[in-house]
């Protein structure tokens, strides 16, 4: 009896001293083989987040197989990994998570801002893509189509052999990218777009005061998009602070919008500012675009 109230206490007192050195929420003691990574981007306003497991070949068959080939064939040391028609996790461990700040066009669908478990049903010549609502969980193994927020198919492409799983970002623009899964021969891209326009739209309205409008004008400016609002918006400044800038940005609003007219008078006012304030150079700059839209009008 005393020898098995001694192995409890020392068993306790273990315990203890472990949970000392690694307290609650510490995470894996050991290095796991398929490390966890995280990748971001930013898409105009929208950020795109990915996080993921990497599992490595170490020269196993990861596609191109059946169900049945799971199990290792006499003689073959493993089996295949991914089969085709089955959903996958599209990483290791803990299923895929991707992250939307904003709602998201993929591969043309809508699909609204949030997090989702993604994971993927590989096939030869045709891959579905799924986003789903159940973000955390393990692996595949839980998985159901209930929780679908979006399918979408994309093709397979081949590709030089990389041996740990990655994801990335390509052709980024304020628009839309390109999220690229690679894998031992495959490369599978995944098409994002964003309204970013609109969603810029609806934050300046909620979120900039007048003060901010010349930030808002000059995106819609600097973008050849929704000139009207980049009107209304630097007016908006104008009336806070009616500067050589302000009035310039307007100036180059109105000439963009090919009401010469008003753009050379209103830069005549900017110039006037620029000189006033002795700032000589963008005051030329100012008098040199002037003589640019009296030949245009």
């Amino acid at each position: 009896m005393k020898i098995t109230i001694y192995a409890v206490l020392l068993v306790a007192t273990l315990t203890t001293g472990i949970n000392a050195q690694f307290p609650a929420g510490f995470g894996w003691v050991f290095p796991r083989e398929s490390p966890s990574a995280n990748i971001m981007q930013t898409v105009g306003v929208t950020e795109i987040g990915i996080k993921y497991h990497r599992p490595s070949v170490k020269g196993r068959q990861i596609w191109g197989c059946q169900t049945t080939d799971i199990v290792p064939k006499p003689g073959a040391q493993y089996g295949c990994l991914v089969p085709n028609g089955q959903v996958w996790r599209a990483g290791a461990n803990d299923a895929t998570n991707i992250i939307f700040s904003t709602p998201v066009i993929i591969e043309g669908q809508p699909l609204t801002a949030g997090t989702y478990g993604l994971f993927m049903i590989p096939g030869l010549t045709e891959w579905t893509v799924i986003f789903s609502k159940k973000a955390k969980q393990w692996g595949s193994f839980s998985y159901t189509d209930a929780d679908d927020a979006l399918r979408v198919k994309v093709k397979p492409q081949t590709a030089e052999f990389q041996e740990q799983l990655s994801y990335g970002f390509s052709y980024a623009t304020n628009e839309k990218a390109e999220v690229v899964l690679r894998w031992e021969k495959i490369r599978i891209v995944i098409n994002v777009a964003v309204e970013t326009s609109k969603i810029a739209s609806t934050k300046a309205r909620t979120s900039f005061g007048a003060s901010s409008g010349w930030f808002a004008a000059d995106y819609y400016y600097q973008n050849k998009t929704n000139l009207d609002e980049a009107l209304k918006w630097i007016n908006a400044a104008l009336a806070f602070s009616e500067s050589g800038s302000n009035l310039l940005l307007k100036a180059k609003i109105l000439a963009e919008l090919k009401r010469y007219e008003e753009a050379i008078e209103t830069a005549g006012k900017a110039a006037n500012d620029f000189r006033t304030k002795n700032q000589i150079r963008p005051a030329e700059a100012v008098e040199k675009l002037i003589g640019e839209w009296t030949r245009l009008k």
